[in-house]
């Protein structure tokens, strides 16, 4: 099993956010109900997020070790290591703990994660399987991910944004600023993307992981086929 993982840090903001949206029984809440309703306007009618990708820049790239490097390195020379999620919400703060402030997230997924998990069959039966994600068990991934929450938090200080945040980093606050702590937050709470493959990748007959041949037919098995993500070899970015 192989998945992106997300990670955020969050600010108050001086403009309105989806976060406002959170206290359902608000008379914003109730407006932005209605126009979305009667007449298709308002903050409901998009709160989709902004994307995009890089490798990390310099100084944070030159932070990564060299086996680190070498990881990376095996993957596509056009191929994205982050990528960035601007979140109109707040990672795991409640509203009312802003003071009423909205809040935003920089959101970033490992693109070119080497973590992998499994899902194991307990039973010939239909007996759910056990599910381990196994996120961030690669070191790669801990160097990765230390590097772009730190570029990450660049980007919040830039001139650029510094009319719009309001006070100091909320999430996961100031106060988490070592790599040991940095750690910890990502174990605490990083989720995945739910792009989940490689449960049934395709391969050769002779790989132990390879349910599906080139083909994308099921090893064993006559007139089937897996043609969803699962049979995915390895993880898109």
């Amino acid at each position: 099993m192989w998945d992106n993982v997300c990670i955020s840090s969050s600010y108050a903001v001086n403009v309105e956010t989806a976060t406002l949206l959170m206290n359902t029984s608000s008379p914003y809440t109730y407006a932005a109900g209605y126009n979305f309703k009667h007449r298709g306007t308002g903050p409901l009618t998009n709160i989709d997020p902004y994307l995009s990708r890089e490798k990390p820049l310099e100084p944070h790239r030159s932070q990564l070790s060299n086996s680190t490097l070498q990881a990376l390195s095996k993957f596509s020379s056009h191929w994205p290591e982050v990528e960035y999620i601007v979140d109109p919400l707040c990672a795991g703060i409640e509203p009312m703990l802003l003071g009423g402030a909205s809040c935003a997230s920089i959101a970033y997924a490992l693109v070119s994660s080497l973590s992998q998990g499994d899902v194991t069959i307990i039973s010939n039966s239909t007996d759910l399987p056990i599910i381990n994600p196994n996120l961030l068990s690669d070191l790669t991934d801990i160097e990765l991910a230390i590097a772009t929450l730190k570029r990450q938090r660049t980007i919040w200080k830039t001139p650029e944004m510094k009319p719009v945040v309001i006070g100091e980093e909320v999430v996961p606050s100031v106060n988490v600023s070592t790599d040991a702590q940095l750690v910890r937050y990502f174990r605490e709470t990083t989720r995945q993307l739910y792009h989940a493959s490689y449960t049934c990748k395709m391969g050769v007959s002779n790989d132990s992981l390879a349910g599906l041949n080139s083909k994308a037919r099921v090893f064993g098995v006559s007139e089937l086929r897996v043609v969803d993500a699962s049979s995915f070899p390895f993880l898109h970015p």
